[in-house]
């Protein structure tokens, strides 16, 4: 019997208890090549990502990371430890203490001028790139060869039988009256698709994201920022005295911790180069239950997930300053975007699949946390580019 026969099935059904022993005993066989499928991918996810935090890890970039933060705080390790409390830069992190040195009579001070050069690049940066109270973009249409040759032409159209075409006063309709119509057409669908992308952007506060992104590469020499990505948006108005909610999908875009974002290591100076892209991010356990009844994730793999608890970490502080501490309450959530095996996709719940898609892989979004997948479908982007752009603030030669 045929998946989608099976699914039929279900859905006439209450429970699989009032299906024919020999369609349960089929569900069951599904299931669990559904699930050894879903634990391979779980294994490769697993290995790239291994790859991935390794080949960051003996680049050194993270030592670097780290001493541009300390730096632009003003520690060496010579303050280190004067900096009893300090707050953490990052959202996830709290309060972190230090012992103060028992060595007294020496000056620790330090002249910090590296803030003032990075807040002051940034700054010209974002002005540069993201003027205020106007836009960094405009949109034209491409002008059209063929109407620009008749557009002053007196030539009459005619139809497929070979008559004339009038107009409402019985005079010819003439090429050039046809090519103007067409030419003021696509100015205005034009002005309304640049009027559309920038009620997107204003939503998603693409100005501040951005600027966000100048201040990492500023202060670190990386900043990344992820979009565009389907995002849910929740719109109210009032219609004849009524409110009225409504859930529309949009494009947005965020700014991503660039000690988050980990590329495939042989991608070169393009992260589009390479196989696949990782991001980190974080939830409690409390937004990973809430999980198990949104459609589309696992929530046998959840529950799993919550049982082994939120202490496996995969990396270290990322280079991160050393005042900066990460809360281990948290479960370490990854973001996988790569090619994956159609019919391990095809074994996700609502995994977006299209009917008859006879591909043998697919570019695809898995989300993994620990080493466990609980989501897994087809990538929104028709191209299945990454949705991640990084900004280099000097560009090195195949990194």
């Amino acid at each position: 019997m045929q998946e989608n026969e099976l699914a039929k099935a279900l859905k006439k059904a209450d429970t699989t208890d009032e299906l024919p022993i020999e369609l349960q005993q089929l569900i069951e066989l599904k299931q669990a090549i559904d699930k050894e499928r879903i634990d391979a991918l779980a294994t490769i996810v697993t290995q790239r990502r291994k790859e991935a935090i390794d080949a960051r890890t003996s680049s050194n970039i993270e030592r670097i990371w780290r001493e541009d933060e300390e730096y632009y705080l003003g520690i060496d390790d010579e303050n280190r430890s004067n900096h009893v409390y300090t707050k953490s830069t990052s959202t996830s992190g709290g309060l972190s203490s230090a012992t103060k040195s028992d060595s007294e009579g020496r000056c620790t001070a330090f002249f910090n001028i590296t803030r003032q050069f990075v807040e002051s690049a940034s700054a010209r940066m974002g002005d540069i790139l993201l003027p205020a109270g106007d836009w960094n973009f405009a949109i034209k249409g491409d002008p059209d060869p063929d109407l620009i040759d008749v557009k002053d032409s007196p030539q009459p159209v005619v139809n497929q039988g070979g008559a004339t075409i009038q107009n409402q006063d019985g005079s010819p309709y003439t090429m050039a009256q046809f090519a103007q119509k067409e030419i003021s057409d696509a100015e205005a669908k034009v002005t309304k698709a640049e009027a559309r992308i920038k009620t997107w952007l204003t939503d998603c506060h693409y100005h501040s994201e951005v600027r966000k992104v100048i201040e990492d590469a500023a202060k670190i020499g990386t900043g990344v920022l992820r979009g565009a990505y389907p995002a849910m948006q929740k719109n109210r108005a009032v219609i004849k005295g009524n409110l009225i909610l409504e859930d529309k999908i949009v494009p947005t875009s965020i700014r991503i911790d660039p000690r988050d974002f980990f590329p495939d290591p042989n991608c070169g100076d393009n992260i589009q180069n390479g196989e696949y892209v990782l991001e980190r991010s974080s939830m409690s356990a409390r937004q990973l239950l809430e999980l198990t009844d949104v459609p589309g994730y696992i929530a046998e793999n959840i529950k799993k997930v919550l049982e082994e608890g939120a202490g496996k970490k995969n990396t270290g502080n990322g280079g991160r300053a050393d005042t900066e501490t990460k809360s281990d309450d948290r479960y370490e959530v990854w973001h996988y975007f790569g090619l994956v095996d159609i019919n391990d996709l095809k074994s996700m719940p609502n995994s977006r699949v299209p009917e008859g898609d006879e591909r043998d892989m697919a570019p695809a979004v898995v989300v993994m946390v620990n080493d466990t997948v609980i989501k897994g479908f087809v990538n929104p982007l028709d191209t299945g580019e990454f949705p991640y752009d990084v900004m280099p603030w000097q560009r090195l030669n195949d990194q």
